[in-house]
Formats: C-alpha cells, structure tokens, sequence
C-alpha cells in the first residue's frame, strides 16, 4: 500500500474500520452466491423425473422395449421421454439402459422412400414446414436440383429427403455448403 494511504489509515480509524467492513461485505456476498448456486446444483440432484430407458439393445427400425425409470433432473438430457407414443420403433440403434429421447424414437420410413432413390440430410434453420410423406423440391441458389424429393423423416431441425439417384450429388452438394432449400410441393 502507499504511504499516503498508510497514513489516512493510522489518522482516520473509521475510514480502516470503514474498509474493513467493504472487504467483510463483499465477502460475504460472494461466499452466500457461491452457496446459492451449490444449492441449485444440490436440488438437481434431488429433484428426480421418470422417464424410459431401452431394456435391451436394438437396432432401427425394431420395436422398443422399455423400462420406466426414476432419476435426477441432472442425468436426464432435453427431449427424454416420459412415455412411448407413435409406433415405438427405434430410428436409430439403441444401447440397453440408455435414455430414450424423441430423437431414438419413431416410425419405420424405411419404405417411404422410391427404389432408386438415396436419402439426403438437410438442415432447416427455421422451423422445418415438411412432415413425413410429402414431397418436396430441393433448391438451392436459384436452381431446383431435385424436382421430386419426398421426406422420409424429420429430426428437429434435418430433413431427411429422399431424391433420385442421378439428382443426389447436387442435393448433397448443397445440404453440405448450407445452400439446400425445401419447397414443399401441392
């Protein structure tokens, strides 16, 4: 410290009790915040949910067998399900114990799609319009690359479509630099 400040210390003792006090006060500030947030993360881990766990590992397309299980706030990941509604067959492969989401859960499309066709993954930075079944143009920078694409599937915000083998490479192309657009057909 400096020695002028040393001074007005030794001079004024309220202006040192007074500095006391502020570094006391803010102390204390800091260590009741730090116990606000142990406590939040506390009640995390003892506010429990249920929600279904795979019984067994699967693979896509094959129907799911669940348990219902109970478990804290924290361990349960956005979009775990609480129920199984649809058809309840796995999208995806499925683990044993893992927590099913809306993601690992949906309908055999597999048939939707046109023999000769290859799906593509294209991500909607808006709420994706499509649903499952429709068809669809691809477009992307002012050109349609795919006139007949059909959804197969929607997972959040990716669509997946569904569009003849020789417009395929342009469809990727596009979905990959971001350009790919959905037009939903009449």
């Amino acid at each position: 410290m400096g020695l002028a400040f040393r001074r007005l210390l030794s001079r004024h003792r309220w202006a040192y009790w007074l500095l006391v006090a502020t570094v006391a006060a803010i102390v204390a500030s800091s260590v009741r915040s730090a116990m606000t947030d142990a406590e939040r993360a506390r009640d995390t881990w003892t506010t429990t949910a249920i929600v279904l766990t795979a019984a067994r590992d699967h693979v896509a397309g094959e129907p799911i067998e669940f348990d219902s299980v109970e478990l804290p706030m924290a361990a349960i990941p956005a979009g775990a399900l609480e129920t199984l509604g649809g058809d309840g067959l796995a999208r995806q492969a499925i683990m044993a114990g893992e927590i099913l989401t809306a993601v690992d859960v949906g309908g055999d499309t597999s048939g939707i799609a046109a023999a000769g066709s290859l799906t593509i993954a294209i991500r909607s930075y808006d709420a994706p319009i499509a649903r499952v079944g429709d068809n669809v143009h691809v477009l992307a920078e002012g050109l349609s690359l795919s006139p007949a694409g059909m959804v197969v599937d929607v997972i959040d915000d990716v669509v997946h479509v569904a569009v003849p083998e020789s417009d395929a490479p342009a469809v990727a192309l596009a979905a990959n630099n971001g350009t790919a657009t959905i037009a939903v057909a009449p």
